[in-house]
């Protein structure tokens, strides 16, 4: 009798400590039954312009969340817009992952914002945010302004908000009217204008699911429970891409930076400031673009190729060939592959050349004149009326007769008075062995002439 108290006694605590583990998952599960579903939430913190460098953070925000195996990733929405090609690859991102995505507009999503709220499954807006206004503009004035797009693009764009839309069950007329102005939907757009919805107007045509006055309380409305919730925000590198490689106007100055620095310093002798500034500017341009994605160390090792070869043109190669030709055209081209597109990597890098050639002409004509340039570049002259000379004076040797040691073709060595001496003739081939006489001096240039044999 004494020894089953005990063990009645373990058993009922051990009894307790199963259903102590077991009550969680107990109540998660009346929970679910009740229309409740706990999940582990991420939260992707999108703020800003939509560049390149948002682009590459969602994609490493959206890995990060299948890393913490997230039941839900939204996506808290605050920008007035952005590159359209940026916007394009995050709306790929977040269709492309299997994780339940929500849209939460906080106050605005306009432009490139609006096709990133649609991408995502579930959508919610505050009571006084706004989505659409998404009208494209291609650049204009050699990077440094924008115009409205051509039908064309137009027509690309409405596609993509249509095949959004129709994908997340949302009206594709709607997605379309945000985009095109000659969409007319009556009652809600007049032919002109463009759609910008918010709050109820959006929720009642179906563009949101709910509006909200955070992500949490979104996710309450839609029957979610957050469990856990993991924020994630731009890097700093990131932060520092997107600025770097979002704006072509900051593109063309670094590379005339970059470009009439290392110029100024192949003209000048040694390595100093100028071609420390431009290689910092270079490392700026390619460094941005590679965390941003819009460039792989393949544009980097192509531009330092180009680069050795024309430093081999300039240097070690007489003339101007092949190398040089090629050199110019792989770092034009390495140049170009750090571009979304073609057409914005070609007026980007002929407004640097442009404007290169400009600064560089500014340069050898103006700043000679300031006292400081002078601690950068050599003023002083070695000039025969200061009383400098190359050499020793040859001017006793007219006259002078002598023998060739070599052939000259038409320069070679002769030999007067047992000493070597480089010479030329005048234009003719002159075979070893033979006398000649000197005729002609000029600095270090000596001329001979064949003298007949008697």
């Amino acid at each position: 009798m004494t020894t089953r108290r005990p063990i009645v006694l373990l058993m009922l605590i051990g009894l307790a400590l199963v259903c102590n583990l077991l009550e969680p998952r107990i109540a998660a599960a009346a929970q679910s039954d009740q229309g409740v579903v706990p999940v582990r939430l991420v939260v992707i913190s999108l703020h800003g312009d939509i560049d390149p460098g948002k682009a590459a953070f969602v994609r490493r925000a959206l890995a990060t969340a299948g890393e913490l195996r997230a039941d839900v990733v939204a996506i808290d929405i605050q920008t007035y817009g952005g590159l359209l090609d940026s916007a394009i690859e995050i709306r790929d991102a977040i269709v492309g992952t299997n994780t339940t995505t929500l849209a939460f507009v906080r106050d605005r999503a306009h432009s490139a914002g609006a096709l990133i709220a649609l991408s995502a499954e579930l959508v919610a807006v505050s009571q006084g945010g706004t989505f659409g206004s998404a009208e494209p503009r291609i650049l204009s004035g050699f990077g440094f302004g924008q115009e409205p797009a051509d039908a064309k693009t137009v027509s690309a764009l409405r596609a993509e908000f249509e095949s959004t839309a129709r994908l997340r069950g949302r009206d594709p007329v709607l997605a379309a009217a945000m985009v095109d102005k000659n969409v007319e939907v009556p009652g809600v757009v007049a032919k002109g204008d463009l759609l910008n919805v918010g709050g109820d107007q959006a929720v009642k045509l179906g563009l949101a699911d709910v509006t909200a006055t955070s992500v949490e309380d979104a996710l309450a409305q839609l029957g979610y429970v957050p469990v856990s919730t993991t924020v994630v925000e731009p890097s700093v590198a990131e932060e520092i891409a997107g600025f770097l490689s979002g704006s072509p106007v900051l593109a063309v100055i670094l590379l005339v930076i970059g470009l009439v620095g290392i110029i100024v310093e192949i003209m000048t002798p040694g390595f100093g400031v100028p071609g420390t500034i431009g290689v910092i500017a270079l490392a700026l341009f390619f460094g941005g673009r590679l965390i941003a994605g819009l460039a792989g160390w393949e544009s980097v090792v192509l531009f330092v190729a180009g680069f050795l070869l024309l430093l081999i043109e300039v240097f070690a190669i007489p003339g101007f060939g092949i190398a040089g030709l090629s050199g110019i055209v792989m770092v034009f081209v390495a140049i170009g592959t750090a571009f979304a597109s073609w057409y914005e990597a070609l007026v980007v890098i002929l407004a640097s050349i442009v404007i290169s050639i400009i600064g560089l002409v500014l340069l050898a004509r103006y700043l000679s004149r300031f006292e400081a340039w002078g601690r950068f570049v050599l003023k002083t002259r070695a000039t025969t009326e200061d009383g400098y000379v190359s050499g020793p004076s040859k001017e006793d040797l007219i006259g002078a007769i002598g023998e060739t040691v070599t052939m000259l073709r038409p320069a070679g060595v002769v030999r007067i008075d047992d000493r070597r001496i480089d010479a030329v003739s005048e234009g003719v081939f002159l075979p070893a062995g033979v006398l000649v006489e000197v005729v002609d001096i000029s600095g270090n240039r000596v001329v001979v002439r064949q003298r007949d044999q008697t």
